[in-house]
């Protein structure tokens, strides 16, 4: 099965490295991110960003330090999150081998390289690859080792500067480990060998907070949206029902299979939480080939369990709370209203929820090769290994052929074909417009080669777009993803219509360039008025770069 595994790693990068090299066109949200990250030096992206954008600001500073080396090409700016992806699958691999048996190893592996989510995002201008990397990292470390509190607290405050997910986990995680050691070596003990760890975290944290973290909390646009997508409704019983359904509500975006497939993960998460806080002191599921192989009787078989180097040391219950850890301080911070809990953000549930799952798999795997000696625990272990089939066949099977498949355009939009074909249309006289979800492509795509661009809305009471357009011979329109209310057809057809005459439309996938050749009173008029906007204006202007 190690081999396996392996081959699954290598298929798992290769799919993402075949997808980062097609060069797929950026959408919206890589748009604007990569408008900022050109737009703004390293000390002016340690600010509040333009078009509702936030991120870490080691992974800013990490994305600015790649724009200026190799430039703008699609395939540089997503060259990190690639490199987190892949990493992901890599550390799995050694985390398997240390933490998990062979078919826990495959199964982690297998879980991490298919989901949807996360092959999306190795390939996409956002950080939520390194948050997957960096969850699974801290995680993978406190197992293995407590008493190494200094390198655990040392990578929970590096990669906090590069994955807010990483932020989220590190207070519950740090808690365990903290109990830890005041069992082993008393309350100085504990403070002796957390606090330097601490005080380094706390200081990157602060550091963070005010380069970075304090704009993000305070964007009133995606404050919005994750009060309506990522929080419980107000009440007990909203938050009752709201915790009951959020487990299927997460199935399709981040876990990446149906909501029954979703039942049989979570169902194998919280049997592998109970199950790493079974297994014998000082030993993993790594351990059980080793004691089956050596084992001629049950007592040897304990013998060798207890021989075996395993997990961290302690009690056995902390290996449990160290998974379940994560997965509470999520639901809890999404009840709180601090952290929402859905699609992206949800990120951070992966890696210890896979992991987890994994250790079911391995006492399945053990508890059936051990069924001679304990018969009671044949069917239990056979009901799990039908669950892993199903979910094998029905969910993960189907996840791998996408995965291998050609990467899907975003929304369905190949913005960059058609800003190009406005550029190589556009002559003097013509002024471009475009809705307001295709602006920030236009200002990513042609840069200062069209001059203003104008954004094009339908909320204005009369047509300002005729005073707009005096003194233009042409209107280039771009009616591209349609977002916050604006129905670009609509403009066109109302507004646009009335000015001249209106070309078909050129059509790229889901989008559509339109030429609309102004009459001859519009041409003539002097002086155009673009930038002069009145409260009720539906038309504004900005330089594409």
């Amino acid at each position: 099965m190690r081999i396996v595994a392996i081959l699954v790693v290598i298929l798992g990068s290769a799919a993402r490295v075949v997808r980062w090299f097609t060069d797929r066109p950026l959408w919206l949200d890589e748009q604007m991110i990569a408008i900022n990250l050109r737009d703004r030096s390293f000390a002016a992206l340690a600010a509040d960003l333009s078009h509702d954008q936030s991120a870490p600001i080691g992974w800013l500073w990490a994305q600015r330090a790649v724009f200026l080396t190799l430039g703008d090409d699609g395939r540089a700016l997503r060259l990190i999150p690639l490199l987190f992806g892949v990493g992901t699958l890599v550390l799995a691999y050694w985390a398997g081998r240390r933490l998990l048996g062979p078919a826990g190893t495959l199964v982690l592996v297998t879980l991490l390289a298919v989901n949807g989510s996360l092959m999306r995002y190795s390939t996409e201008i956002k950080q939520y690859s390194a948050d997957a990397f960096t969850v699974l990292l801290l995680l993978t470390l406190a197992l293995l080792g407590a008493h190494r509190a200094w390198l655990w607290w040392l990578a929970a405050a590096v990669s906090g500067l590069f994955s807010t997910a990483a932020i989220m986990v590190t207070p519950g995680l740090a808690l365990v480990l903290v109990i830890v050691s005041i069992r082993s070596a008393g309350w100085l003990g504990a403070i002796r060998q957390h606090a330097a760890g601490v005080a380094v975290f706390a200081a990157a944290l602060i550091a963070h907070y005010v380069l970075a973290l304090k704009y993000a909390l305070g964007d009133d646009t995606l404050a919005a949206l994750n009060a309506r997508l990522g929080f419980p409704p107000p009440g007990v019983r909203g938050t009752v029902t709201w915790l009951i359904e959020r487990p299927a509500t997460l199935a399709g975006d981040p876990i990446g299979v149906r909501v029954e497939l979703a039942a049989v993960i979570w169902l194998l998460a919280l049997i592998g939480i109970v199950a790493a806080a079974w297994w014998p002191r000082g030993t993993s599921p790594a351990s059980a080939p080793a004691a089956l192989a050596s084992a001629s009787a049950p007592a040897s078989a304990g013998a060798s369990l207890s021989t075996v180097p395993g997990w961290t040391a302690g009690p056995r219950w902390v290996r449990g709370l160290l998974l379940a850890a994560p997965i509470a301080t999520a639901f809890a911070a999404a009840v709180a209203h601090a952290v929402p809990l859905y699609g992206r953000f949800a990120i951070q549930l992966l890696p210890p929820l896979f992991v987890a799952a994994a250790i079911a798999a391995d006492l399945i795997v053990f508890t059936l090769l051990t069924a001679a000696r304990r018969p009671a625990r044949l069917i239990p272990a056979s009901v799990g290994a039908v669950g892993i089939a199903a979910l094998a066949a029905f969910g993960i099977a189907p996840a791998a052929a996408a995965a291998a498949g050609p990467a899907p355009y975003t929304n369905g939009f190949d913005d960059r074909a058609a800003v190009q074909a406005i550029v190589a249309a556009h002559r003097p006289g013509d002024l471009v417009l475009a809705n307001p979800s295709a602006w920030p492509a236009v200002k990513w795509y042609a840069g200062p080669a069209l001059g203003p661009v104008g954004v094009l809305e339908n909320n204005c009471r009369h047509n300002p777009i005729a005073d707009a357009a005096r003194g233009y011979h042409r209107i280039l329109v771009y009616a591209g993803m349609q977002a916050g209310g604006t129905d670009t057809e609509k403009v066109i057809a109302e507004r646009l219509a009335a000015l001249g005459t209106v070309s078909s439309p050129e059509r790229f996938r889901s989008g559509a360039v339109y030429t609309v050749t102004l009459s001859a009173d519009i041409a003539r008029s002097q002086t155009p008025v673009i930038g002069k906007a009145t409260g009720d204006a539906c038309l504004t202007v900005s330089a594409a770069r």
